[in-house]
């Protein structure tokens, strides 16, 4: 849920300063990190290459790699432990090998019980999921996003959580009985056409009334799921600018590619034989895709690093769920197609994995774990004109090896990066700073409306950059907001720029003074609420980050 946020704010540097244009930013030479996992014909890890066993190309240029690390359990350090260094890989740095980890379950389409078995398998792979030092996050979507455990490292409460999360009622049922009451209704209408002494409806006329059920369906399951989208989206989000292996899992039992389309077939071969001439609705149809949704989420996913691994939590046995809707052989084959190809779709492109129906999930716990034992991770230098979505191509130069890497690198420049991990700061403490930013809040102050208006001091260094301009020293940063809560609930991101000018003489003075002071006044509803807070130098490319806590009541 995103909400409107008001910066009031004000300057104090110095008595010298006055404002001019916004200045010009820089080109910013970056790193592009690729997590890669390297598997054997059998899926077994591969450990051991070096960085001359790798091709790297990027919008079909090779790219020298800068960094090679190895990670597997020997080399990725514990917290505070010193690194250990393989003879062919560069020392591994804490950050690098600590593990970040979202769960994320669909709760409007997985059966409660299914769900619940999930659960189970993940508080008994949390010890191979997790190492100390590393952090995890729970999500439920049921329609509205709820954040269940905010990131932490403590197993412990994680479990706690889980066994609380049980306890949620579930909307597969829901969604279930919804496609039941779409074939009910069209084997009613049918059997009312087919009945010869009491026909008040034509095949048509059934038909017709039929396949506008299925399609109002669709069209509604279309909408769902394109917010589920969303919201996996600003989870995604939260990852933005923390270092580490990213790690995103999806539990579902519907992420399909053309919503409501088995739905919409199998109303169509209810029909078939008692309409001559019929044409399908499901011709019709093939229009509702999320294809292009689905690319443009994995993509996201690439820009902020993250690799997706999706479970398929539905049992697609005929009789096997209790709940199951009711169903044709062919109808089938297009749900678990239709959920098989939106998750391959995405796994496929971020370097994960898609995981199939059933309630295998410790199969599908071990997949991760596994990948996450043993993986490597290859840095370049991106070239300086790289703009929009770029290709990455990595291979390995020894034959019978299959490769598992992301496949898109998207050049997020400027706002949207910040934009990015400034929200990443709301829900992580996490985030890295170029250069040291505090940020202190005043009591609330409750307003005639009935929101809050916080005032908010914003220290930064003095050592900004400056280049001489004239007979003057210019420098320009930008301050941007946002404010969110525990449970997902973001405000939009509020950008302010401010242009600094000195005298050429200036420059000792400026050093002196240590450090500069930003006031900031933000109106927020009420309720508990995290502040996060980024200052970008503009001229440097370099940013800080800060965030604080206040309760508006």
């Amino acid at each position: 849920m995103k909400r409107t946020l008001l910066v009031i704010a004000a300057l104090a540097l110095s008595p010298s300063l006055f404002a001019q244009s916004p200045l010009t930013e820089t080109i910013e030479v970056r790193v592009t990190n690729v997590d890669v996992v390297v598997v054997d014909r059998a899926g077994n890890p591969v450990p051991g290459l070096t960085r001359e066993d790798f091709e790297v190309t990027e919008g079909g240029k090779p790219q020298p790699i800068t960094n090679f690390y190895e990670i597997n359990e020997s080399t990725a350090p514990a917290a505070g432990a010193a690194p250990v260094t393989p003879a062919a890989a560069d020392a591994v740095p804490e950050e690098v090998g600590r593990r970040r980890l979202v769960v994320f379950v669909d709760n409007y389409s997985i059966n409660p019980l299914s769900r619940n078995q999930a659960f189970v398998a993940l508080e008994n792979s949390l010890g191979t999921l997790m190492r100390p030092g590393d952090e995890a996050m729970i999500v439920f979507w049921d329609r509205n996003q709820e954040v269940i455990a905010p990131f932490t490292s403590d197993r412990a409460e994680l479990i706690r959580k889980f066994k609380e999360a049980a306890g949620h009622t579930g909307g597969g049922m829901t969604a279930n009985s919804a496609r039941s009451r779409v074939i009910e209704h069209a084997s009613q209408m049918l059997a009312d056409a087919k009945a010869p002494s009491t026909r008040k409806i034509s095949f048509q006329q059934a038909y017709d009334e039929s396949a506008g059920g299925a399609r109002a369906y669709a069209e509604e399951l279309y909408a769902s799921e394109t917010r589920l989208l969303g919201g996996v989206k600003r989870m995604l989000t939260s990852l933005a600018g923390v270092e580490g292996k990213k790690v995103f899992i999806f539990l579902g039992a519907e992420l399909a590619e053309n919503p409501g389309l088995d739905l919409i077939q199998q109303v169509d071969a209810m029909f078939q034989e008692y309409i001559r001439g019929m044409r399908p609705a499901v011709l019709r149809e093939q229009n509702r895709s999320l294809t292009a949704e689905l690319q443009a989420l994995a993509r996201h996913a690439n820009a902020t690093g993250v690799t997706m691994y999706l479970v398929d939590t539905a049992d697609r046995s005929r009789g096997a769920d209790p709940t199951a809707r009711l169903v044709d052989n062919e109808s089938e084959v297009t749900a678990q197609m239709n959920t098989s190809m939106a998750m391959g779709t995405i796994a496929s492109m971020t370097g994960g994995l898609a995981v199939p129906g059933g309630k295998s999930f410790e199969k599908a716990l071990d997949a991760v774990a596994r990948d996450l034992s043993s993986y490597y991770s290859l840095g370049y230098r991106s070239p300086g004109d790289a703009e929009g979505d770029r290709r990455i191509v990595v291979k390995v130069k020894r034959p019978g090896l299959h490769v598992r890497s992301r496949t898109t690198y998207v050049a997020r420049k400027g706002d949207d990066e910040l934009k990015d991990r400034v929200i990443a700061n709301v829900f992580h403490s996490g985030v890295k700073s170029d250069f040291p930013v505090s940020l202190v809040a005043s009591a609330p102050e409750k307003l005639e409306n009935g929101q809050y208006k916080v005032k908010l001091k914003v220290t930064l260094p003095s050592t900004m950059t400056f280049i001489p301009q004239d007979d003057s020293l210019v420098g320009e940063f930008a301050v941007f907001f946002a404010t969110g809560k525990e449970d997902g609930a973001l405000s939009e991101v509020s950008k302010a720029v401010q242009p600094m000018k000195f005298p050429g003489n200036a420059r000792d003075a400026i050093a002196a003074q240590k450090s500069f002071t930003y006031d900031a006044a933000l109106v927020v509803r009420p309720g508990e609420q995290i502040v996060s807070v980024a200052v970008t130098d503009t001229l440097a490319g370099t940013s800080g980050f800060a965030r604080t806590k206040i309760n508006a009541q």
